[in-house]
């Protein structure tokens, strides 16, 4: 069997976006359209341990939640991510990342054996990136977040809670 880093669930550090809680909703999803792997992030929140987040579930959770209110999106957009998490149902957006640093020359059979689990690699002691250990968690991280506005158009970010081709609120997520 393989090691961890010739597995195709081990994801490199710079692939895998790390995002503070404090940043402003429609900054992280804008950061995730130009990333490597746009469909999910590590957050980082002071005084808690980090989080692997789905972030098209996260999306259709603040969907589910605004709706098409525009004045909604416009709050939402603007808040940090932390708040945002708050107001809305997470159920399925979280993934644990186990405490446990594992070593990039380990077999991936053991790991595998866990629930949905995002493990940290580490190679001499540095940390060299991540591994998903079920495609429960690897399938979302490729998959773009795209914020739909009344007419149809397909945004990267949600922005301000408008439309970047139109004058439109948004009103639904999808992937891509």
């Amino acid at each position: 069997m393989p090691s961890i880093i010739e597995s195709g669930h081990f994801v490199p550090l710079a692939n895998l976006n790390s995002i503070d809680s404090n940043q402003r909703l429609s900054d992280v999803y804008r950061q995730l359209s130009q990333a490597p792997l746009t469909g999910s992030f590590i957050l980082r929140e002071p005084g808690r341990s980090e989080i692997y987040v789905k972030a098209p579930a996260l999306a259709h959770a603040i969907s589910t939640v605004v709706g098409e209110d525009f004045s909604k999106w416009e709050m939402f957009c603007s808040m940090p991510l932390g708040e945002v998490i708050a107001r809305v149902p997470t159920t399925g957006v979280f993934v644990d990342i186990d405490n446990r640093q594992v070593e990039a020359n380990s077999e991936e059979e053991n790991l595998r054996r866990v629930p949905d689990r995002v493990f940290t690699v580490a190679q001499r002691g540095r940390i060299v990136g991540w591994y998903l250990n079920h495609e429960s968690a690897l399938n979302v991280s490729t998959k773009r977040t795209v914020f739909i506005c009344a007419r149809g158009h397909r945004n990267k970010d949600p922005d301000t809670g408008t439309c970047y081709t139109c004058p439109a609120p948004i009103v639904k997520t999808e992937q891509e």
